[in-house]
């Protein structure tokens, strides 16, 4: 079946912004969730705390901007919700202004989904 990438209309930098992207998510019928961002921020701040969908996350790997740290600090505020969520990192350090996705990247975040999206399914 086909399937949607649904975006929220904003970056998420608080309450107001992670009510809308809810939002929007549940009227587009949203069936997992993928977090990323590019720079530093709080994993909390940014999270997705809804308990029924499928969660993953992207700890960006680039030059000045702490993917890893992120991803720890995001993967410790689902667990300590007991939200499970499913960790993205690559192997490789890009540029801060290399805005593609590597192939190590790329075949995650696709297992990840086809599997999220089974979960998803299921719970219909």
């Amino acid at each position: 079946m086909p399937i949607e990438c649904v975006i929220a209309d904003t970056t998420i930098g608080g309450v107001l912004e992670a009510e809308k992207a809810s939002e929007k998510f549940t009227r587009e019928g949203v069936g997992v969730s993928i977090t990323v961002t590019p720079a530093w921020c709080y994993g909390t701040e940014v999270m997705d705390t809804d308990p029924f969908l499928p969660k993953a996350i992207w700890g960006f790997n680039g030059t000045e901007r702490p993917g890893a740290v992120y991803l720890a600090a995001a993967l410790a505020g689902y667990n300590q919700k007991g939200l499970p969520a499913f960790s993205i990192y690559g192997k490789d350090v890009q540029d801060s202004n290399d805005t593609s996705i590597p192939e190590d990247v790329k075949q995650k975040l696709l297992h990840f989904a086809k599997a999220g999206l089974a979960v998803a399914e299921m719970k219909k």
